[in-house]
């Protein structure tokens, strides 16, 4: 089963993004092999379509799937923005 953390983005800085999940801050590492893909609304249901770093804002809702993690740090395998 993947691991991952679902909050919203409160800080972006280079190729980190700091997520608030309830009252914890976490900070996502990414990474040219980080997958990014953003959620959109597909008639009655949703679909996922490619995107990219750029496609990432401040207050967006985000699902980080992660193979590792030191503490509050973790490396992103693929992001998923949620519109929603």
């Amino acid at each position: 089963m993947p691991k991952f953390v679902l909050g919203s983005v409160s800080k972006i800085a280079g190729t980190q993004i700091t997520l608030t999940v309830g009252t914890e801050e976490k900070t996502i590492t990414t990474d040219a092999k980080t997958v990014i893909i953003s959620q959109v609304k597909d008639g009655t249901g949703y679909k996922n379509i490619p995107a990219t770093f750029g496609d990432i804002k401040i207050s967006s809702k985000i699902v980080v799937y992660y193979g590792q993690n030191t503490g509050s740090v973790y490396t992103a395998d693929k992001i998923q923005i949620l519109n929603f």
